[in-house]
């Protein structure tokens, strides 16, 4: 059975593009929304620049369930509710990680390059919430083990417990840094190079704003966020009996 990312029961993660320095230093985050340019065919200049949408995160308000007792006081009614007279529905993302092919993951597969072809073995950056979710699975795994094993159970109570806290990046559009990069590409085919003039921080409709937001939910962990666990009981043990509300109306 599948479950819509909007079910209370289920942790929903955001997107975003991520920049890292040398040996890993962290230098800074926006909410996913990528624009792209191409170099012009004689190579003097980007065609279009600020660049067209390339990918970005999604969220919002969900229809269906209302919402949930773990986001109540930390969503905005803005979001919650935004008409200002229904009932606060349940919104997700509930939190966020890497996401954007641009600053993805290097990932080598092992395949035919063209149909019917040899395979062979090539590299790529990959992205989007299908990696974002594994990574944040990860580091999941990561807080029981620091937790000395005692498990975790139903994540998201816990992690809007530690909202507010240095266990999350606030992650934002404009996080106050370069924000615009050049991306070589190769075609493993052709062996051809193009090159992209990137823009981050420009979804198409949704914006990543200081605290909880609808690209982000509540930011973005940090080591902070794993240390929290061999610390203190994961808070959604007690939140397991209660439970999030029901299903609106």
């Amino acid at each position: 059975m599948q479950y819509p990312a909007s079910d209370p029961w289920v942790t929903a993660v955001g997107g975003t593009s991520l920049a890292l320095g040398a040996h890993g230093r962290y230098l800074w985050e926006t909410g996913w929304g990528t624009l792209s340019a191409p170099l012009s065919a004689d190579g003097k200049n980007w065609s279009g620049l600020p660049g067209t949408f390339r990918g970005g995160a999604g969220g919002g308000r969900s229809t269906l369930f209302a919402q949930p007792s773990y986001q109540s006081g930390i969503v905005p009614s803005s979001l919650s509710q935004p008409a200002g007279t229904a009932a606060p529905n349940r919104v997700i993302p509930d939190i966020a990680a890497d996401a954007d092919p641009g600053t993805g993951m290097l990932t080598g597969l092992t395949t035919p390059l063209t149909p019917g072809g040899t395979p062979q073995y090539a590299e790529e950056i990959s992205g989007g919430t299908s990696l974002a979710a594994p990574l944040l699975a990860g580091i999941q795994a990561d807080a029981q083990q620091a937790a000395h094993g005692i498990p975790i159970g139903f994540a998201n109570p816990a992690l809007y417990a530690r909202y507010g806290t240095p266990d999350y990046r606030d992650v934002t559009d404009q996080p106050g840094a370069a924000t615009e990069a050049v991306q070589a590409s190769r075609d493993p085919a052709t062996g051809t190079i193009s090159y992209q003039a990137i823009a981050f921080g420009h979804d198409s409709s949704l914006h990543a704003t200081s605290g909880y937001d609808d690209v982000t939910g509540v930011g973005t962990p940090t080591a902070r966020y794993l240390d929290s666990y061999g610390t203190q009981q994961p808070a959604s043990s007690a939140h397991l009996r209660q439970g999030p509300r029901g299903p609106a109306g």
